[in-house]
């Protein structure tokens, strides 16, 4: 079983490549390295979810090293997506930036959303924090629909096989997360979350 995920897990993390170069141009200079941004973003957002929601089922299996893992690769997915609209912003300005409307809106917001989610995880253990953090941490739940709405929409590689895998994945795992958690803790089913 562990091999099996850690092939399944490395597959899925070799998708925004794969995409990526399908759709290469060398004449795009930054814009083509945001774009890889984006796709490594939204791809390791969604492992994120998928890990933490399955935490309890994938610890049996790697141990605590799962949840060494999951902090890490966190870290590594807030970068990734903070780097995607810095480059964006590199390229085609500030004021480009700022201005872009529509879908972009949805992409600004997950971005703030997954902001807070990240200083959630990181600040658990500071005293105001301590009862509270998962729930604003659980936040990245929105945050993965929010993103997906935006890139579906704006990004130019995401109808691109075989990005498009995640695409149809991400609702499945979504949804299996969400009753899983809602299943397995009476207190979040009667609380609504």
């Amino acid at each position: 079983m562990k091999k099996l995920l850690t092939v399944s897990y490395i597959l899925i993390l070799a998708i925004p490549l794969f995409t990526w170069l399908r759709g290469y141009n060398s004449q795009g200079g930054l814009y083509e390295f945001m774009r890889l941004a984006g796709l490594f973003a939204f791809t390791l957002l969604f492992l994120q979810l998928t890990i933490g929601a399955f935490m309890s089922q994938l610890r049996p299996v790697f141990g605590i090293k799962i949840l060494r893992w999951h902090i890490i690769q966190g870290i590594i997915a807030f970068t990734v997506a903070w780097t995607h609209p810095t480059l964006y912003m590199l390229q085609f300005g500030f004021d480009q930036l700022w201005r872009l409307g529509g879908y972009y809106i949805w992409g600004k917001v997950g971005l703030t959303l997954l902001t807070f989610a990240v200083a959630a995880g990181l600040l658990r253990t500071a005293p105001f924090l301590v009862k509270y953090w998962r729930w604003v941490h659980r936040l990245n739940y929105l945050t993965l629909v929010i993103i997906y709405v935006h890139s579906w929409h704006v990004g130019s590689d995401t109808h691109t096989f075989p990005m498009t895998i995640l695409y149809l994945l991400i609702p499945l795992v979504w949804t299996s997360a969400i009753y899983l958690k809602l299943r397995s803790s009476p207190r979040l089913a009667t609380d609504g979350v």
